[in-house]
């Protein structure tokens, strides 16, 4: 079994890495740390990897600028090979439409999967959930170009938490 501080800093590297494409606007970096039919859910939704590509193409299409900052480790555990980690996140970005920032609190929870000690984690399943009560940054409601109802139910997009 890995030291923690080893476990830490491999799992941080995710979602440091999936930080870095969420602020470069690179789809394509954040699906680098996804293994092949990952699970990903977001609030309760299970999606697949197109139509989140999609949504965050959306985002990043109708964004100046995007932010995804780590506000804490609320839980971490695992060996050499798999790890659990769940980590309080804020994500933000700013309309090209109004120029505006909005913002979402949540927690992200990672099961994590490698095959060797020597080789990076990659993410076997993601679960994002929005944190009650802690609303986005003003500027409310959001543009209509932006809000995609991906599920088909007249509701806004799941990615609708990182706007």
């Amino acid at each position: 079994m890995p030291r923690g501080e080893d476990l830490t800093l491999a799992a941080t590297d995710v979602v440091m890495r999936i930080k870095e494409g969420y602020e470069d606007k690179k789809v394509g970096k954040i699906k680098s740390v996804f293994h092949v039919g990952a699970k990903i859910n977001v609030d309760g939704r299970f999606l697949a990897w197109a139509k989140i590509s999609k949504d965050l193409k959306v985002l990043f299409d109708n964004s100046n600028q995007t932010f995804l900052d780590i506000l804490g480790v609320k839980d971490l555990h695992g060996d050499e090979k798999k790890a659990f980690a769940v980590y309080e996140m804020e994500a933000a970005h700013v309309s090209k439409e109004d120029l505006k920032e909005r913002s979402h609190r949540f927690s992200m929870s990672l099961e994590l999967g490698r095959a060797s000690a020597q080789d990076d984690f990659l993410v076997d399943g993601l679960t994002i959930g929005l944190i009650p009560g802690v609303p986005h940054i003003p500027g409310t409601p959001f543009p209509a170009d932006v809000i995609v109802d991906t599920i088909g139910t007249g509701s806004a997009s799941p990615w609708d938490i990182w706007y």
